[in-house]
């Protein structure tokens, strides 16, 4: 009876080892499979890359805007795809959630685009504007003549089937090349609102890998008017600026923006670092509310 008793938990050990095995090899063979096929269509200069959708994004101060994210046709900003590529858009709501999610101001979840290939003049070295440089004039600048980075941001909206506030959703955001090749793209947002019944005036600030995203948002039921500074002589402001008003340093930087924010909206801008090398934070920007003139 004791033979028999060892010959019964052998053959469960082996059973249980067995399937850890098959297991393991499924998984690595996913992995591996992955892993060369990103190497084939990197082989084949394509790049289809998203800052955005490398984590998951978590905002707790969501007040119900637009929430944005990229999708770009390159390794870095050295690095780009020389041909169109075509992708689609896919968002859900995940869960039991009486709402709905909408694509770049449409009727529908699913949306289609292109990154589009083009050559021009690209300036790493300083602060000179080489858009409007010919091949000719780049390269006798000692500028680099090449395949730009194309970058897209896109964004999705929220809604509730009903009259009432959604809170606490999580959004799956897909995006999928669908030619030359196929590659996909996927993570969450996970989208909170503040408690504060009163309202607030706030900001996000969130870093990438060739530019900064800061968010301010306005929770208040009324408009409100703030002003931004930042050392300008760490990072540098790249929006249109001509309907705001601004300070500059003594470089001729600017260093501080003021702006109105309408009740229940956001706004964004866009920063570049003087040395990506540095990280910053949201402690680095002062945001001020101000009376409105």
């Amino acid at each position: 009876m004791m033979r028999i008793n060892k010959k019964k938990t052998f053959i469960l050990l082996a059973v249980i080892v067995v399937i850890f095995i098959i297991s393991c090899g499924i998984t690595f063979a996913k992995y591996a499979s992955k892993s060369i096929w990103n190497y084939y269509l990197e082989s084949k200069g394509f790049y289809f890359t998203s800052e955005t959708l490398k984590n998951k994004n978590i905002n707790n101060e969501w007040d119900g805007s637009r929430v944005y994210f990229d999708v770009r046709n390159s390794l870095n900003s050295y690095v780009a795809t020389e041909y169109n590529i075509k992708y689609e858009i896919t968002c859900n709501i995940k869960g039991d959630v009486n709402g709905y999610c909408r694509l770049n101001g449409t009727d529908s979840n699913f949306f289609t685009g292109t990154l589009s290939s083009y050559e021009g003049c690209v300036n790493l070295a300083d602060d000179t504007d080489v858009s409007s440089y010919n091949k000719e004039a780049c390269n006798n600048a000692g500028y680099s003549y090449r395949v730009k980075e194309s970058i897209v941001n896109n964004y999705f909206e929220v809604f509730s089937n009903y009259d009432n506030e959604l809170n606490n959703i999580t959004v799956e955001i897909i995006v999928k090349s669908t030619s030359p090749y196929t590659r996909t793209l996927k993570n969450d947002f996970i989208l909170s609102r503040s408690l504060d019944e009163t309202g607030s005036v706030n900001f996000i600030y969130n870093e990438y890998s060739q530019y900064s995203r800061l968010i301010i948002s306005n929770s208040y039921n009324e408009d409100k008017c703030v002003t931004l500074s930042f050392d300008s002589s760490k990072i540098r402001i790249d929006n249109d600026i001509d309907n705001l008003s601004y300070t500059q340093d003594d470089n001729g930087y600017i260093n501080s923006i003021s702006l109105k924010i309408n009740n229940k909206t956001n706004k964004d801008y866009l920063f570049y670092r003087v040395d990506d090398s540095i990280e910053y934070l949201e402690s680095d920007f002062e945001l001020v509310e101000i009376e409105c003139q």
